[in-house]
């Protein structure tokens, strides 16, 4: 759940294309939710179904008691954590001795269907890989970059919660922040002004990316014009050679921060930093 374009000019106008590889990505995500609801709305009827036949089977109170205790751990943990316990950890977690055939039963449908969901969760993230993979081999640094970050938020929310779809990953405020940025790197830049810094620490000044392209608040030949050359941030000389190019994208305490290297000397590595 494409090469280098040409340089875009803050003045331009028209929205550029979608991103056929992203399109792709986007279509599994959605089978993948499909997969994770179909999940839930099937899941959840077997514990009302379970319980149903415990309370109507024809045993003592006390066993009736204890199958419904054990139930009602099973589908705690489930709703919470969206994890089937094992029979195991029911019986050790409410105290009891054996399960309910009922129970038995009733996980049977439940296993399937959690079964396809961490299948259909490995596709997905096989489809992360490619389509890391395709944005690498274009040198779309900044994008394989973020598909990468998403990809790990992807996997940690669906690996502590399994039943939850991927639209929980755009409440992730680091993941957030990026999707924010790539949408429309143009307008998230324009406009304002970052603080431009070396790696090793050195603060270089305060350059004010204007919306008509030019850059402001630098007398340095460097720091002259600017433009988005797919999602990475292009920084050109007077002479119109770029000087840095950021293509890598990092959230660095809930600020956006690009990285990239100083073309005129390779060994200098520049970082902007959103104010």
């Amino acid at each position: 759940m494409t090469a280098f374009a040409l340089v875009l000019l803050i003045g331009a106008s028209a929205d550029p294309p979608p991103n056929p590889t992203l399109a792709e990505l986007d279509a599994v995500k959605l089978k993948h939710d499909q997969v994770v609801n179909k999940a839930w709305d099937n899941i959840l009827p077997t514990f009302d179904l379970t319980e149903k036949e415990i309370r109507q089977s024809q045993v003592g109170s006390d066993i009736k008691l204890a199958a419904l205790k054990q139930l009602k751990v099973a589908r705690t943990a489930f709703e919470k954590t969206g994890v089937l316990l094992s029979p195991k950890e029911i019986r050790l977690k409410s105290g009891t001795n054996d399960l309910h055939p009922a129970i038995i039963v009733g996980y049977r449908p439940a296993e399937i269907y959690l079964s396809q969901l961490w299948e259909s969760h490995e596709g997905l993230l096989k489809e992360y890989d490619r389509v890391i993979d395709t944005f690498i081999r274009t040198k779309d640094d900044a994008r394989a970059e973020i598909m990468a970050q998403e990809k790990k938020v992807v996997r940690a929310i669906f690996e502590k919660f399994p039943m939850a779809p991927l639209r929980v990953a755009g409440d992730d405020p680091v993941f957030a922040k990026v999707k924010e940025y790539v949408s429309d790197p143009a307008k998230f830049i324009g406009g304002k002004t970052w603080d431009l810094w070396r790696m090793d620490g050195t603060p270089l000044a305060g350059l004010e990316f204007r919306v008509d392209g030019t850059i402001g608040n630098s007398d340095h030949p460097n720091n002259t014009r600017w433009g988005i050359k797919d999602t990475a941030l292009v920084v050109y000389h007077k002479d119109g050679k770029p000087s840095t190019v950021f293509s890598t994208v990092r959230v660095e305490k809930g600020k956006l921060a690009l990285i990239g290297p100083y073309l005129y000397d390779t060994k200098i590595t520049h970082v902007l930093r959103e104010k």
